[in-house]
């Protein structure tokens, strides 16, 4: 299993790509994190590449239950506010504000790839 798999950024266009080959998913409005499922535990890393572990327990506690013995899965650590949208601000206050070392509870993944998946890297990378 690869250490670390770098994530996919988004490129900005003038206009969406048109064509039936192409599908469109909600933008969370989050912190990307990469959930590394293996044997002996889970780490979350940042996009940054920092292991944010210990910040996203509940993440963390729900990835352990995934019936897989290695993964790597790619998504947004979201908190919702009180209409059900993404809300970077609640995200941050959760964390304990700007350079806050609190741990979220109330965060959760909105898993948008697989990157790694039992010996396989996705072919999208």
């Amino acid at each position: 299993m690869p250490a670390r798999v770098a994530p996919c950024l988004a490129l900005l266009k003038p206009r969406p790509p048109k064509g039936p080959q192409w599908a469109y998913e909600v933008k969370w409005d989050g912190y990307r994190l990469a959930i590394h499922i293996e044997p002996g535990g889970v780490r979350i890393l940042t996009r940054g590449g920092h292991n944010w572990t210990d910040r996203f327990p509940a993440i963390a506690a729900q990835a352990k239950r995934l019936p897989v013995s290695t993964a790597i899965l790619d998504g947004e650590a979201v908190v919702f506010d009180e209409l059900g949208r993404s809300d970077f601000g609640k995200l941050q206050q959760s964390l304990g504000g700007k350079g806050g070392k609190r741990i979220s509870l109330e965060s959760v993944l909105m898993v948008f790839d697989v990157l790694y998946l039992a010996g396989a890297i996705s072919s999208r990378g």
